[in-house]
């Protein structure tokens, strides 16, 4: 009868940290006053980390009842968030 060595291994699984990406829509108009499609601007990240995509957005929905859903501009703030991966990004805007 043989003998097999067996390795285990501790598996550890990282949990990627998500923030809030936020973007502003600029609107204009040209010479025939017809409204030109808006530009996007990145304006920066939220200085806040999430452990979840689910926490997130119940703190996005939470301090934002009267605006859109993520990933949609607010029409009215001109504004949108976006939940990304947390890969090292300067968090320079202030949180809620």
């Amino acid at each position: 009868m043989s003998t097999k060595n067996i390795k285990i291994y501790d598996v550890n699984i990282v949990l990627m940290p998500y923030i809030l990406e936020v973007h502003k829509f600029h609107y204009g108009w040209n010479n025939d006053f017809l409204e030109i499609p808006p530009k996007e601007e990145m304006i920066g990240y939220m200085n806040k980390v999430f452990k979840t995509r689910e926490t997130a957005l119940e703190y996005y929905k939470k301090f934002n009842p009267h605006m859109r859903s993520l990933n949609k501009y607010d029409k009215k703030t001109r504004l949108m968030y976006i939940i990304k991966e947390h890969t090292n990004e300067k968090l320079t805007l202030p949180s809620f």
